[in-house]
């Protein structure tokens, strides 16, 4: 379980199962974390070709930020670019400097996906609703959008990451075995 919370140096705080990750960073603001077969965690100061996916970069990212278009966000961040890959070809990819922003990359599974990050079909308009005219600031409305489709229902507490001790095991078995987990399996 890698949990984010504001970090002391202005960037993000990493937690690996409660434990501090990517704080120590070198003299050119650079960190890893490594665990064989699990997860591999970098955060750097800027964008590197060789370790990060260009198309982040050429994503449309929907609301103009107060911090720079979206490829300056990841280029040179404020604060560090994080990147986590985990099994599965799954890829994390994080930045937070007005706001967090996120891009999730991962293999379409067999039969297709669904969820709160999407159905991964490549037509982003059919992903989620507007809020209610009004209800924010026109500048956040893109960002204020409510997810839509299937697999939204609330996360049992039995598979809620963020709930228990033992985060990582229950993430290697979503990642290894799938979501669809045995009713009262942890």
């Amino acid at each position: 379980n890698s949990s984010l919370d504001e970090g002391s140096s202005g960037g993000l705080a990493v937690l690996y199962d409660g434990t501090p990750i990517l704080a120590d960073v070198d003299s050119e603001g650079n960190s890893n974390f490594h665990t064989p077969f699990l997860l591999s965690a970098t955060r750097r100061a800027t964008f590197s070709a060789t370790e990060h996916d260009r198309a982040v970069l050429e994503m449309d990212p929907a609301v103009d930020f107060d911090v720079g278009p979206w490829p300056e966000r990841f280029q040179t961040p404020e604060g560090g670019l994080y990147f986590f890959k985990l099994p599965h070809g799954i890829e994390v990819t994080l930045t937070g400097v007005d706001f967090m922003s996120v891009v999730v990359k991962m293999t379409p599974e067999a039969g297709g996906q669904s969820g709160y990050c999407g159905n991964f079909d490549g037509v982003s308009d059919d992903e989620f609703k507007p809020g209610p005219p009004g209800s924010v600031p026109e500048v956040l409305a893109p960002a204020w959008n409510s997810a839509v489709g299937e697999g939204l229902e609330p996360v049992v507490d039995a598979e809620n990451l963020f709930l228990g001790v033992d985060a990582t095991a229950t993430l290697v078995r979503l990642v290894v075995e799938g979501p669809a987990l045995q009713p009262g399996m942890p």
